[in-house]
């Protein structure tokens, strides 16, 4: 029985094999374009059976088990090329030939705005992309750098003080300052825009550190049209990031490694040497006193004293001790692979930033990790991301304490120990960097993005997005009791064991944003219709905490716990802020027959951060074009190959200011109490009409290419900014001094040019070489103005006009006030006209308003004798490659604005040359002998110089920004044969040198820096 059992089972097994056999077969190929280039990574589908499918691999060869050939119907695919069915019968073999799809093709040159894809030759927005080849080719340090060097509307602004710090992040403008910030209003710089990363919104900081060969391309979004989708945030502009994404195909590993070499860039001082510093001294009348014959004994053997240390050789370059050549790396790591229904990657990053400052560094280590599925019509998308940065600050303080410095002071004793103090009472600067300080800050990142597709109809598609970010950040900043800081405390002090403290914050962030799109695509003979629409909603909620302990007998105590308690008086501090906000986004893109083109966009927000009367705002756009190369007409001539005519009109707003400033505020009386209850105080008044600021931008621009060899494009605009967010003043009786309002107007026009030509072009010899140059012009007015601000100007006066301010307000005296003026410009230099210096007193001789002169200085006399923004500015250079060898040089320019050359101010005029070293200017410039005709004051006029027209010269610049070279080894024999299929080896310069009209001093509190990058990229 069992054995005709087992009998039966076999027969049915046999059956079923050979009916396996006749159903299912393998079917393989390969797959190339109608050149006969093979295509890695098509695509091929089984019709009506999503699950059966493969792709091809490096050579285009594929294989695919089909398990029912009868009818079965092959789907090829392969981005911009016309997809192709094939029946397979009773074939398996099958070699595909996909030929181009213009139309496809044209799909692919998109403009990705961060919510949805525009083909960019309809698209009538002012939008440019660029490549992740384009930034790293242009840059190693940060995509951020690289911007500045690619175009002309992103524009970095230097600071004289912060020079090359890498904790220092970077204050950005897109066309021109529209915001005021005189309080602190604003939680990030009131003129930074907005960053969209992978469609959600993200950080200034999260760019900076993020790993650069994570980036595809990032897109600038600069006009109404493009960006007033992002309504409230997109006043200032709007950078899009888009990451690399996982392909389809085989595991594809890639490495990237680089080391970086930071080099200190002193070449903007001009200092003394040891014995030009100690001739200073005597012009200045150190060492002489006619008055008493002892005190001048005293002070000719002080000289002969120094006298003879510059005999001796001694001439310390301080500026050398806090510096060093920082080495840095970065590593990345990533895998990613896949086939039509799942794709994935992972990314291991590590970036070691080392400032040209000894202990300076910021380092981060990043992990990605992103998943894409596809089941039929459905796509669902996952990138979770996890970063985590420390920062941590030169223990050598600001860069100023150490040039400042006498280079007759030796460093170290005949003993070779260290220095602690000078006669004058000076402490080494040197001293302090060797003690176990801290200045360190963190955060650790995560980042969870979740997308979702479902292709409903051909034209019709739907979307979903979730994003989480959560942050944790904190800071540790510990000066022990050892410090020069407490040197004069002394041990029968009742203030000797509070020495030494130790501040530390803690900071949490939680955002959450969502959207639900829908997008409907529609082509009708010549009529194309693109349209979207969105809704989405945001929370963003923060807290952060800092206190101080003090009493920290050791540096090698530098635990918290350690502090023997509070100092008196003091208390934690923090605070937090909740934003909510909702949108409704509607967009339209609109052409006919390619060549006239319609985009109109509307957004109506909502946000808490605005007054109960003023919750919602209202965003909109209208653009329009018109691609004069697809004319008939037009196509006759020969000459102008492509040309697109575009302008816009719209609003958008801006909203990055604090959360809680349309609100009444309260704070609890924690010190006192009545009966045993707490008490409240309130901080400010609610206006609940406080709005958006609104900015209504107007902009037309073309886009051009002649001869398929120069392209151009075009862009002028003007914006002008209304309900600017400032205070107004209020009467004493009401209780409080001012409170928030919309008033004042600015208004920034301008325009850009950015050119490229393609000088020469040899396919055989895959040589090509290509210029480019760009410009780029911006005026900025203020069309009016609140009474706060006219009162901040009277504010600003007094403390200049003030002859018996303390050594902190001489300081603030010498320096150019910030004014706002109606119908001048925010970045205008005001001072009074100086007619240089009296040939027979050596003191300034100044021009009044009248026009008559006086010796006396008087701050209604000032008005505007130059501006700091650049007339012009822009970069140019060349790209070229030469079979596997490309290289890419850039230049940046500016010209046409002025400077208020500080350096003249504090190291010329109104040094104490008796104490701290000189710029050698006072030397050879200052007035010395009745008669003398000189630029400077009289070396023994120890007065304030306040600000004064001399000091404000002409600043014209050329930056030799970047020059990079790289060579790919893939198709040497020997790497073909090995596990490699790619390799290169590239070498990239940053900030390498400047010409300059102006001699000032640049990085005074943290120097400027030259970085050298040697990468070597691989994929296997």
């Amino acid at each position: 029985m069992n054995r005709k059992l087992w009998k039966i089972l076999l027969l049915l097994l046999l059956f079923t094999e050979a009916v396996w056999a006749q159903t299912s077969i393998v079917v393989t190929g390969k797959i190339t374009d109608t050149k006969g280039e093979v295509l890695p990574g098509a695509n091929v589908v089984m019709k009506g059976n999503t699950s059966v499918a493969c792709v091809s691999d490096m050579d285009g060869h594929y294989a695919i088990t089909i398990p029912d050939a009868k009818d079965a119907i092959l789907v090829y695919s392969f981005v911009g090329m016309t997809s192709q069915e094939v029946k397979i019968g009773k074939s398996k073999v099958i070699n595909v030939a996909l030929k181009e799809d213009a139309v496809q093709l044209n799909n692919v040159e998109v403009i990705g705005n961060g919510m949805f894809m525009r083909r960019s030759e309809t698209f009538t927005g002012a939008a440019t992309t660029y490549s992740g080849d384009q930034l790293r080719l242009n840059g190693s340090m940060n995509a951020i750098q690289s911007l500045k060097n690619l175009d002309p509307s992103f524009i970095i602004n230097e600071s004289a003080e912060l020079g090359s710090d890498p904790n220092t992040m970077p204050d950005i403008q897109i066309r021109g300052q529209s915001s005021i910030d005189l309080r602190g209003d604003y939680e990030t710089a009131p003129n930074q825009p907005l960053f969209i990363l992978n469609g959600f919104e993200t950080s200034l900081e999260k760019i900076v550190d993020m790993d650069m060969n994570l980036i595809a391309s990032i897109t600038i979004l600069k006009d109404a049209a493009a960006k007033a989708i992002y309504g409230s945030k997109a006043a200032n502009g709007v950078v899009v990031v888009e990451t690399v994404q996982p392909k389809s195909g085989s595991l594809r590993v890639s490495y990237n490694a680089s080391m970086d070499l930071t080099v200190p860039d002193l070449n903007s001082y001009n200092l003394c040497n040891a014995s030009e510093k100690l001739q200073a001294e005597v012009l200045a009348g150190k060492y002489t006193n006619t008055a008493n014959a002892y005190d001048q004994s005293n002070l000719t053997a002080a000289y002969y004293e120094l006298f003879n240390e510059v005999a001796r050789g001694v001439d310390s370059y301080w500026m050398s001790q806090p510096l060093h050549l920082g080495l840095g790396q970065k590593h990345s790591l990533m895998v990613d692979g896949g086939d039509g229904a799942m794709l994935y990657s992972a990314n291991m990053s590590y970036n070691n930033v080392q400032g040209v400052m000894k202990g300076s560094e910021r380092q981060t280590i990043s992990g990605n990790i992103t998943l894409s599925y596809r089941v039929k019509d459905f796509i669902f998308r996952s990138q979770l991301t996890v970063d985590d940065n420390v920062a941590n600050n030169s223990p050598y303080g600001d860069f100023s304490q150490h040039s400042r410095m006498n280079p007759y002071w030796r460093i170290y004793d005949a003993n070779g120990q260290l220095i602690k103090q000078y006669s004058n009472g000076t402490y080494n600067p040197l001293y302090d960097a060797g003690l176990n300080s801290k200045n360190q800050s963190k955060y650790t990142l995560i980042t969870e993005n979740f997308y979702t597709e479902w292709n409903v109809l051909k034209q019709l598609k739907l979307t979903a997005r979730l994003g989480i970010n959560k942050r944790k950040e904190g800071s540790d900043v510990f000066v022990p009791a050892t410090s020069t800081k407490y040197a004069s405390i002394l041990p029968s002090s009742e203030e000797y064991l509070k020495r030494g403290s130790y501040t530390q914050g803690h900071g949490e962030m939680l955002q959450m944003s969502a959207d639900v799109g829908i997008n409907y695509n529609l082509q009708l003979k010549k009529h194309q219709l693109f349209s979207n629409a969105q809704y989405s909603i945001e929370e963003s909620t923060s807290n952060n905490q800092t206190f101080t302990a003090i009493g920290f007998p050791s540096d090698r105590m530098d635990f918290i716990s350690f502090g023997n308690g509070y100092e008196t008086g003091s208390k934690p501090s923090g605070s937090e802020s909740t934003v909510r906000s909702v949108g409704v986004i509607g967009a339209v893109n609109y052409s006919y027959d390619d060549r006239y083109l319609a985009d109109v966009s509307y957004r109506l927000n909502a946000s808490s951060q605005f007054g109960s009367h003023n919750k919602w705002g209202h965003f909109w756009s209208v653009g329009t074009g018109w691609n004069l190369h697809h004319e008939e007409w037009f196509k006759k001539q020969q000459v102008v190959t492509y040309l697109k005519i575009r302008g816009s009109v719209g609003r958008t707003g801006s909203q990055n200011f604090n959360s809680y400033q349309a609100l009444s505020t309260y704070s609890y009386i924690t010190d006192k109490t009545y009966n045993g209850d707490m008490g409240v105080i309130q901080m400010a008044l609610a206006n609940p009409n406080l709005r958006w600021q609104y900015q209504l931008e107007k902009s037309v621009g073309f886009d051009i290419t002649i001869m398929k060899y120069l392209s151009g494009r075009f862009e002028y605009y003007n914006n002008l900014t209304e309900n600017l967010l400032t205070d107004v003043t209020l009467a004493p009786s009401s209780g409080f001094s001012s409170y928030k309002e919309n008033l004042g107007e600015t208004l920034n026009k301008g325009f850009e040019l950015s050119l490229n030509y393609r000088l020469l072009t040899l396919p055989a010899s895959r040589t090509t070489v290509n210029l480019f140059w760009n410009i780029s012009h911006n005026t900025n007015k203020i069309s009016k103005i609140s009474n706060a601000l006219r009162a901040y100007n009277e504010e600003q006066d007094a403390i200049k006009d003030d002859y018996a301010g303390t050594e902190e307000q001489k300081s603030v005296q010498r320096k150019v006030s910030t004014r706002y003026e109606e119908g001048q410009s925010m970045t205008a230099i005001w001072a009074v006209r100086s007619a240089g210096i009296d040939p027979t007193t050596g003191k300034e001789v100044f021009i009044k308003k009248d026009g008559t002169t006086t010796f006396e200085w008087n701050s209604a006399d000032q008005v505007v004798c130059g501006d700091a923004q650049p007339t012009f500015q822009g970069n140019f250079g060349s790209s070229a490659r030469w079979g596997n060898l490309d290289a890419n040089i850039s230049f940046a320019y500016k010209f046409g604005g002025q400077t208020y050359n500080s350096t003249l101010v504090e190291k010329v005029e109104n040094v104490d040359v008796n104490n701290w070293n000189v710029d050698r200017r006072v030397l050879t410039e200052r007035w010395n002998t009745p008669g003398q005709v000189a630029k400077y004051k009289s070396i023994k006029d120890t007065s304030t110089t306040k600000p004064t027209s001399r000091f404000v010269e002409d600043f014209n610049e050329l930056a030799f920004s970047v020059i990079s070279v790289g060579y790919d080894f893939s198709s040497f024999p020997l790497i073909q044969k090995s596990p490699l299929n790619y390799l290169k080896l590239s070498a990239t310069m940053n900030d390498i040198g400047r010409l300059s009209t102006v001699k000032k001093e640049w990085g005074t509190s943290y120097p400027r820096a030259r970085q050298f990058s040697f990468t070597l990229s691989a994929r296997f």
